[in-house]
């Protein structure tokens, strides 16, 4: 027989079709449910277990994630200081241009190629092993809490059972399909149009970049960073418009189908904005002398991509929540509501992704900039008390029972890859000096 919402609950689905029993305060039974949860005013020193009593042990696990990055990015700032320390035996720093190129390798001494060589291969072996470890992680955790705690378990069982699209399920499966191929076929194309849009923003940011700070083409970056952080605004938004439209007959589906596109566009619009920034230097220096190793302005990139990401983050993840919760409640009807109907919803799969969005920028610029990593530890400490803030005070948080702790095993391994593989700056790339003419400037790999 099919099971039902235990009396005093009902089930809720975030936005991301993730599913969790709330307790139903406008119904009977109330007094029952309260009975089986225990309800906490959490604060900033609260502990994960203090998280995971209120919220489920899916969204706990998601802290379990972010300390996780914290450790693996000083692990790898670690590492890479097998190469650094050896390079300031050969830097001269006679300004501030000298003080911000000894954090690049084309600064460094052609000595250290071996050192170098040794750090690098030994960052990108954490960096492959960092899923199955979480993997294990979790899955320990997530184990360990639920024979504890057996309730989670029945709660799962239910919401798996409760996993119908009510207002689709009478959709044809042929008319699904269809809706699916159209959809995937919108999607290729706004990528390929994405793609086209980036390259044509890296064009004319070159173009209106003529000054460069600190022997840095700053400007250029801002530009296209800014730019591509917006795009990706606007694309989070239409992935979910294209899986509505997809018409899923089961939550777990339209989940499924939501984070492929958010993942496939994050980073693929990635490696598009950096192959297409090696063609527009490519042409820049076909038509004159090139003075300059193409890696520094790659390195550049990397920069600032993540710190304008860790910027967006804060101002979307705490002022905008903020001001759109104040917004919405004045625009209300006072008794109709609670506050919590009010505030932003925090789903820990899209949380997910953007944390593995930054991991792989960091991947991507740990090669170029090595110390790039320590900058990577603060911003992960940033954005771990930032989470904590918004699922204590600024936010709406659906209790989780489930992990996602094997989906992150192979989407952690992926963004390794994807640093490895990547043209033109991924590592592969770099060690077989390929293009040639992509190194003639760059003293370090004479």
């Amino acid at each position: 027989p099919r099971s039902t919402v235990p009396p005093g609950y009902k089930l809720v689905y975030s936005k991301l079709g993730v599913p969790s029993l709330v307790i139903d305060k406008s119904g009977g039974g109330t007094e029952a449910a309260m009975e089986h949860q225990e309800v906490r005013v959490l604060k900033m020193g609260s502990s994960l277990k203090e998280i995971e009593t209120q919220y489920g042990t899916g969204v706990s696990l998601y802290f379990v994630f972010l300390r996780f990055i914290i450790f693996l990015n000083f692990w790898l700032g670690c590492i890479a200081l097998g190469n650094f320390i050896p390079s300031l035996a050969h830097v001269q720093l006679s300004s501030l241009t000298g003080f911000i190129n000894i954090f690049y390798i084309e600064s460094y001494s052609p000595e250290v190629w071996i050192y170098w060589i040794i750090t690098a291969c030994a960052a990108v072996g954490c960096s492959l092993l960092a899923g199955p470890i979480f993997s294990c992680i979790a899955r320990s955790y997530a184990n360990k809490r639920r024979a504890d705690t057996e309730k989670e378990l029945k709660r799962e069982a239910l919401m798996v059972d409760m996993d119908t699209i009510n207002e689709n399920k009478y959709v044809r499966t042929s008319s699904h399909y269809t809706r699916l191929f159209f959809s995937y076929l919108l999607f290729v194309i706004m990528l390929v149009a994405g793609g086209v849009a980036v390259y044509f923003i890296t064009w004319g940011g070159k173009k209106l970049s003529t000054v460069d700070f600190w022997g840095r083409d700053w400007l250029l970056s801002i530009i296209v960073s800014v730019a591509n952080t917006a795009v990706r605004q606007c694309w989070a938004i239409m992935c979910r418009a294209l899986t509505n439209f997809e018409k899923h007959k089961f939550w777990s589906g339209y989940r499924r189908h939501t984070l492929v596109k958010l993942f496939l566009f994050k980073f693929l619009n990635a490696g598009v904005l950096y192959f297409s920034q090696y063609f527009v230097y490519s042409a820049e220096d076909s038509s004159s002398t090139a003075t300059t190793c193409p890696l520094a302005d790659a390195g550049t990139q990397f920069l600032v991509n993540y710190i304008i990401d860790i910027l967006v983050f804060c101002g979307t993840g705490t002022l905008l929540p903020i001001f759109r919760f104040y917004c919405l409640r004045s625009g209300g009807k006072s008794g109709k509501k609670k506050n919590s109907d009010y505030k932003d919803e925090f789903d820990t799969a899209e949380e997910h992704l953007d944390v593995l969005y930054r991991q792989f920028i960091l991947f991507l610029a740990g090669t170029i900039v090595p110390m790039v990593y320590f900058l990577g530890f603060v911003g992960a400490i940033i954005g771990y008390y930032l989470d904590k803030l918004r699922v204590i005070r600024l936010c709406s948080v659906k209790p989780m029972h489930t992990s996602p702790h094997k989906l992150l095993l192979w989407v952690l391994i992926l963004t390794a890859l994807a640093a490895v593989f990547i043209f033109p700056n991924g590592i592969l790339w770099i060690l077989l000096k390929w293009p040639e003419s992509r190194f003639t400037q760059c003293t370090f790999f004479k």
